[in-house]
């Protein structure tokens, strides 16, 4: 049976501001088509960086990440940084770059290829005083590796105030998550807002979090997301 769930669960409701020192901001810029990594900072819009990884080794907290549409692989991390995430761009055109244009539907960035009990993009951290923001847009995550990933996207760590995910596309029965808070220590001062996505085709779920570990006060926010052919649609378990 087709399973179909429009979801907007408020756990706890939340403003978003970026905190990421917008001001200083640098933006990088990846493209698979024609994209270098050697020796590239990715600050180029002429000259991208081919994967989302190089560009994410060169940022510096409170910078912007442009993602061309393409097919980008890998597993990366975002630790101890402030950077905003952003796919859907049209990147290469007869002979030129454009990193102006964005359409999340007709230039899709697709993150694919999973390695066995893993995630294409983990938020951590470790401890200290410093939060950070986050937020990631545009998407679309798939899986046609033929392991079994934990998730897509998964959300570990505290030190991060503030993550917004919106406007992804989580498909494909072998990736058994969408995006999950495995074990995430979300303290009082952390907010998560998951808005305009849609998962379907997940063995086991769209999005899961185990409680036991957060904070009472932390806010986690679901709004306008579709859930369609999962194992369930939110999972909160503790």
């Amino acid at each position: 049976m087709k399973r179909i769930f429009y979801v907007s669960l408020v756990v706890c409701t939340f403003a978003f501001n970026w905190q990421g020192g917008v001001g200083m901001a640098v933006t990088r810029y990846v493209d698979d088509t024609g994209g270098s990594d050697t020796s590239n900072a990715c600050t180029d819009p002429d000259s991208p960086c081919a994967t989302i990884k190089q560009a994410l080794s060169q940022i510096n907290s409170g910078d912007i990440i442009l993602v061309a549409q393409g097919d980008y692989t890998g597993q990366v991390a975002v630790r101890n940084n402030s950077v905003w995430i952003l796919g859907g761009y049209l990147g290469y055109d007869s002979g030129s770059y454009d990193f102006v244009t964005r359409d999340e539907a007709n230039y899709a960035s697709n993150w694919d290829k999973f390695g066995q009990n893993s995630q294409c993009l983990s938020f951590a951290g470790s401890d200290g005083d410093t939060s950070y923001s986050a937020g990631l847009s545009g998407f679309h995550f798939l899986n046609t590796s033929g392991y079994d990933p934990v998730a897509a996207v998964t959300i570990r760590s505290k030190k991060f105030s503030q993550i917004v995910i919106s406007d992804c596309y989580f498909e494909d029965f072998r990736l058994r998550t969408g995006i999950s808070f495995p074990g995430a220590e979300l303290d009082n001062t952390s907010s998560v807002l998951i808005s305009s996505c849609k998962f379907e085709d997940l063995d086991i779920g769209g999005i899961t979090c185990l409680l036991n570990n957060v904070d009472s006060n932390a806010s986690i926010e679901i709004e306008d997301c579709t859930i369609e052919n999962c194992g369930f649609g939110i999972r909160l378990e503790t």
